[in-house]
């Protein structure tokens, strides 16, 4: 912590030691902020923030290094509940055996799993999120990806129980907790702001200095019922919320379809890695492109890049599911090279990363505040319908057919792609309808 005393004033004002703190300001207390606590003296409140924009406490201000590992520990989060939610999926065939149920009902693991996963998302700036936000999305689905084509091999390994997709999963899970327990720092302000308020508490004595956090006393349960239902008002409400939710569930659905493999047949997932890898490298020339339109629009008197701008990701990575589903379904046959397939795996995640990008960053930024809530209910929709889809996979490909069954899917996220290209167009417009957008 520095020494108060040697912290140059920036406009604080309302008393002498107001004066002598940068970061504090000095207003009346109301009767809800504890004006009668006998333990509080005075009529005024010293709220602590940051001391302007170039604040050390501020995250945004720390360094590269600092905030990359950040960034990094938390995606290690996304992975490892990826890894651990398709791993079993690529040793079904053992653990059905050895439990004495049907593979049908074993791939529940997998399902109920899926059913309670959730992304991790940070408090980046916008343009710093055009660089963030991928390193999550990455993570996001490297981690179901590679979870088959470890557990596979572990499964066919006779020297070792298919258990040890389990074991594996569980000791990773340790070591990435113990970094996030031991190195990752705190990047909440409340939170931040919360303990510089009680360190100048500690220094000075005087209980006036209050973060903001600690001034609202809000009833628990007000947020708490807020939280529950406002997602599901959401969802019903808002045109937007509702057909991305949508589209990142057949997304979803097709991509946890495919997670029926053991072995060898594992090593077919690493296609789809490498179209992700493909995609990320979009992210430079979108960041340039982000900066270039963002210096036109502050010329023009704005601040902020319009939520649409998001969309392209997504406008120039949508097409390919569809064409790569197809592709895949009438080429995946004993008379075509394996090759054919695996290849259109490779547009498909191209195609998945950059709808999934793109649909999570337009509704941060087309809904700001309420955003928390958006993602929440396209979170929960999409991982309950998907974690259900185990189930039916495998005698949906088993009846209908490879070609067929890639054809159905790939129809429907067919009808999905010009999503992008209307909200590009009428986004503004639907925006300005709703009463908890952006406009």
């Amino acid at each position: 912590m520095a020494v108060t005393s040697n912290v140059v004033t920036q406009g604080s004002m309302g008393t002498n030691l107001g004066t002598a703190l940068t970061g504090i300001s000095v207003r009346d207390r109301s009767t809800k902020e504890g004006r009668n606590d006998p333990n509080v003296p005075g009529s005024k409140v010293f709220v602590v923030g940051y001391e302007g924009d170039r604040d050390s406490l501020n995250p945004h201000n720390w360094s590269y290094g600092t905030r990359i590992w950040a960034t990094v520990n938390i995606a290690f989060i996304g992975g490892i509940v990826g890894v651990a939610s398709s791993v079993d999926s690529a040793a079904l065939v053992q653990a059905s055996e050895d439990f004495g149920v049907s593979e049908v009902v074993e791939s529940l693991a997998t399902g109920l799993f899926w059913s309670r996963s959730g992304p991790m998302c940070g408090g980046q700036s916008p343009m710093e999120r055009v660089y963030a936000f991928p390193v999550f999305a990455n993570a996001a689905f490297m981690g179901p990806i590679f979870g088959p084509v470890v557990g596979g091999f572990i499964g066919e390994f006779s020297l070792v129980s298919w258990r040890w997709t389990e074991w594996i999963t569980l000791i990773l899970s340790g070591l990435i907790l113990a970094s996030f327990v031991f190195v990752q720092p705190e990047t909440y302000a409340p939170i931040l702001l919360k303990w510089k308020a009680a360190h100048l508490r500690s220094l000075t004595g005087d209980e006036r200095y209050r973060a903001e956090v600690e001034i609202r006393e809000d009833n628990i349960w007000l947020p708490l019922r807020t939280a529950l239902y406002r997602p599901f008002i959401l969802t019903f409400q808002e045109p937007v919320i509702m057909l991305l939710a949508l589209y990142l569930t057949v997304i979803y659905i097709i991509l946890f379809t495919f997670l029926n493999g053991e072995g060898l047949t594992g090593l077919s997932f690493i296609g789809i890695s490498i179209g992700l890898c493909l995609a990320s490298l979009l992210v430079p020339f979108i960041y340039r492109f982000a900066k270039n339109d963002l210096a036109k629009i502050k010329a023009e008197g704005c601040t902020r890049l319009p939520p649409e701008f998001r969309l392209w990701f997504a406008m120039l990575g949508a097409p390919a599911i569809p064409i790569s589903l197809f592709w895949m379904g009438w080429t995946a046959r004993p008379s075509v090279s394996y090759w054919s397939p695996l290849i259109a795996s490779v547009l498909f995640g191209y195609g998945i990363l950059g709808v999934f990008i793109s649909s999570y960053q337009y509704i941060i930024d087309s809904y700001e505040t309420y955003s928390a809530s958006a993602l929440a209910s396209v979170t929960l929709i999409r991982y309950v319908a998907a974690g259900g889809s185990v189930e039916y996979a495998i005698p949906f490909y088993t009846n209908v057919g490879v070609p067929w069954t890639c054809t159905i899917l790939g129809a429907i996220s067919a009808l999905c792609v010009p999503l992008r290209y209307l909200f590009f167009a009428f986004g503004p417009r639907i925006r300005k309808r709703s009463k908890y957008a952006f406009i």
